[in-house]
């Protein structure tokens, strides 16, 4: 059974793979790693809500996490344009 807090990992998750329109995200884990989804479809969170398969932007593969390793999940701030550039 998952945890409260695999619960509301789960469910922010989900709520920023299915915003519209779609903002990458970080996800950092409980041993300092932070894991970048571009994508939507790029990562899914599992039925039961505990785990979640993702092809996050700094790894060449997948990778399948437990969402009790989610320290905190943060959209990526779009940087500022620079004057004068287009």
């Amino acid at each position: 059974m998952p945890t409260k807090h695999e619960i509301a990992v789960a469910d922010e998750l989900r709520r920023l793979k299915h915003a519209v329109p779609f903002r990458s995200f970080h996800i950092k884990t409980t041993d300092g790693q932070t894991l970048t989804i571009v994508r939507a479809d790029r990562m899914i969170v599992s039925p039961r809500g505990d785990m979640a398969a993702m092809y996050p932007k700094e790894e060449q593969g997948h990778r399948v996490l437990d969402l009790r390793d989610v320290a905190a999940v943060k959209v990526v701030r779009k940087k500022p344009k620079k004057p004068g550039k287009r």
